[in-house]
């Protein structure tokens, strides 16, 4: 395990911790890690949390899943993905090769549109800028655009810039995404994908 969970997730948290206790009942192989009862209770509290974001639970679970094949299950424009470039990046892929294989397929649900700089795959990386990063935004775009997607395009995460700073809350808070921008970084973000989105129209 080595603190990283072996599922078919891509929730970059995913985590699996366990402990010996030293018990004088049997606990046996149905207590271990990914068993009978702990698949139990992961799956409730994946209904949990899809229930908190007001999702489908089943369609939670299949915008969350790292092998791209399990998409074949149920053949349905339904059984789609959240596609984030950003995430892709993050966990070494190549986004515009991803955008194309799932957008070609019909099997992107929603779009996070956002850029990273990666140091290593899965475990350092930084927001940036969507227009400073490693991903390529407008590559991501024409993908979108060339398999004719038509669904939701959500600039994520914006970054500060220095209005949001000016307008900072209390201890230096500023509103918007924990750590990121606010309402100026979201401007400047929606601006940016606006005109990616009319530049890979035009092209």
């Amino acid at each position: 395990m080595g603190g990283r969970a072996g599922g078919v997730g891509v929730v970059a948290s995913e985590r699996v911790v366990s402990h010996r206790v030293l018990s004088p009942f049997f606990t046996g192989p149905l207590r271990a890690p990914e068993r009978l009862q702990n698949t139990y209770a992961h799956e409730c509290f994946i209904d949990e949390v899809a229930a908190q974001v007001q999702a489908d639970p089943v369609a939670y679970r299949l915008r969350h899943i790292r092998d791209p094949r399990l998409i074949e299950i149920v053949k349905s424009p339904a059984n789609g993905i959240t596609y984030d470039c950003g995430v892709t990046r993050e966990l070494g892929e190549d986004p515009v090769a991803v955008a194309e294989y799932f957008g070609s397929r019909r099997r992107i649900n929603h779009v996070h549109y956002r850029n990273v700089q990666v140091v290593k795959p899965y475990e350092k990386y930084q927001e940036v800028f969507v227009d400073n990063g490693q991903v390529d935004m407008f590559g991501v775009m024409k993908a979108l655009v060339r398999n004719r997607y038509n669904g939701t395009i959500y600039p994520e995460h914006p970054r500060a810039l220095d209005a949001d700073r000016d307008r900072a809350g209390a201890g230096g808070r500023i509103a918007g995404y924990p750590g990121g921008g606010g309402y100026a970084g979201f401007v400047y973000t929606v601006a940016y994908t606006r005109a990616m989105l009319q530049a890979a129209l035009s092209g």
